[in-house]
């Protein structure tokens, strides 16, 4: 009678722990990450409907964030696979040691966000030599990230997931770099343009665009560092922090895709209460149809003031556009600002090699 009372309670399936911060943050995550892939998807064949005269440097950086952002989505895929599948009925996987695309997603998620960040600071190297300074230390900071994210990797072969994640301050010190980093851009490309704004509203309006675009994008990643930073510290031994991670990568290989594909659009749209034939305020040049036409140019130049003082003259002039250079078999985004023919200033900002 006893042995059958017991023979029930030996079949008895384990306890299974809460999995709200373990495999419910991993799916979040992957949910979250998928979403966002295929607006990279998206955006990248866009990329090359738009610009197929690019630069073999900028189409390498496109495909290169492309692949390593594919790659993080597989991975997803194969750790929620692994743990909700494979393992379904076996609790005890989820305090043991992650499984290798979980650890292993480190690398490319990182490579991507660098690869995103070093686009923005070449922006800012272009800008003009004084602020080439601080893109040495933005990029020094960003490989500081990396090399915190690739230091919890000595942990491979850890027996639990807690002792795995023991070095919790990595990451969080990790995010604090690129974060820093990503701030110091956002304010020199937002500075830049703030003191190019000039007396055209259609300049005006351009560039308010731009520093909108600028902070709005910066703000977003700052916010998603931030909240991993605490997250991170919060929950030490937790897999919280993942959903943010994979969402803050793939917003910037998105928020780097963007700034390629809305050359043209800054190019040809009017600002609000401009006369677009009006030739003091912009001028269309190009073919009225074909492929060409995304390689329009459009050129505003207005003579603001010329005041004689001391047998001196001063004119200021601003270019914006996406220059088709057939000679170079690229395209160029431009903004140039001259002051003075005997001291000019020009601040420029290609976004092709």
């Amino acid at each position: 009678m006893n042995a059958t009372a017991s023979a029930p309670s030996a079949v008895l399936p384990p306890a299974i722990p809460a999995l709200d911060d373990s495999l419910g943050s991993l799916l979040l995550g992957a949910f979250a990450g998928l979403l966002l892939q295929g607006m990279i998807f998206l955006q990248t064949y866009r990329y090359f409907q738009l610009y197929p005269k690019d630069g073999r440097l900028l189409k390498a950086w496109v495909w290169a964030i492309l692949i390593l952002e594919t790659f993080c989505s597989a991975l997803n895929i194969h750790t929620c696979y692994y743990y909700m599948v494979t393992n379904y009925f076996n609790p005890t996987v989820l305090g043991g040691n992650p499984v290798w695309s979980l650890k292993i997603l480190i690398v490319p998620a990182c490579l991507s966000a660098i690869l995103a960040e070093a686009f923005f600071a070449r922006r800012v190297w272009l800008v003009g030599p004084q602020y080439r300074p601080l893109v040495v230390i933005a990029v020094t900071l960003e490989l500081g990230f990396l090399a915190c994210f690739l230091l919890i990797l000595r942990r491979w072969n850890a027996p639990t997931t807690a002792e795995y994640l023991q070095d919790y301050w990595l990451p969080a010190l990790g995010s604090g770099f690129i974060g820093i980093g990503d701030i110091m851009m956002t304010a020199v490309l937002s500075h830049v343009l703030h003191h190019s704004r000039t007396g055209i509203k259609r300049t005006n309006w351009t560039i308010d665009v731009l520093i909108r675009y600028t902070l709005t994008t910066g703000l977003l990643i700052c916010i998603f560092e931030v909240i991993n930073i605490i997250l991170s510290v919060l929950f030490p031994s937790k897999l919280i922090f993942i959903p943010i991670s994979i969402i803050l990568t793939k917003i910037s290989a998105n928020s780097f895709l963007a700034a390629l594909n809305t050359r043209n659009w800054l190019a040809t749209t009017d600002a609000p209460g401009t006369d677009p034939l009006n030739p003091f305020t912009t001028s269309l040049v190009g073919p009225a149809n074909g492929p060409s036409r995304l390689a329009s140019t459009l050129r505003f130049k207005t003579k603001l003031s010329e005041m004689t003082s001391a047998g001196s003259a001063q004119t200021e002039a601003i270019e914006l556009g996406d220059i088709s250079r057939a000679e170079q078999g690229r395209s160029a985004d431009v903004l140039e600002i001259k002051h003075d023919p005997e001291a000019a200033m020009s601040v420029e900002r290609s976004l092709a090699p």
